[in-house]
């Protein structure tokens, strides 16, 4: 996700809350029911169960900056948890689950001019 410029502001971030709506877009290959869950980790860490860390490009340091994700009904992602992601019902072959992401500041002290990244994992529970 490009969540496009960022500023810090003596008042915190600008946006106050960056957000990037995207689709999981999940595909199969059979036509067997099934049931998907997804279990969410960040590659650089993450700050709490809601939160991965995001990391400077320059030196892969701690860029002051989390990313949250959720479900588009509101319900935020944990880290380190299954979830539910979808239900493929017999003849079914993709499913979309909408979703977005937001970027949070965890330490504004860090927070500083430059691009920063962070990657997360998915990996999927067929049931």
């Amino acid at each position: 996700m490009d969540f496009g410029r960022i500023v810090k502001s003596v008042k915190g971030l600008v946006p106050t809350l960056p957000r990037k709506d995207f689709r999981l877009n999940l595909v199969k290959t059979c036509d067997d029911p099934v049931k998907i869950n997804g279990f969410f980790t960040g590659k650089n860490g993450s700050n709490d169960t809601y939160t991965a860390t995001l990391v400077k490009k320059k030196d892969g340091s701690d860029s002051g900056l989390g990313l949250q994700l959720f479900f588009s009904d509101g319900r935020q992602v944990p880290f380190g948890r299954t979830e539910f992601l979808a239900d493929f019902k017999l003849g079914d072959r993709q499913k979309t689950v909408p979703m977005y992401g937001t970027i949070v500041p965890t330490n504004m002290g860090k927070v500083e001019e430059g691009p920063f990244q962070g990657m997360i994992n998915i990996d999927l529970d067929y049931i």
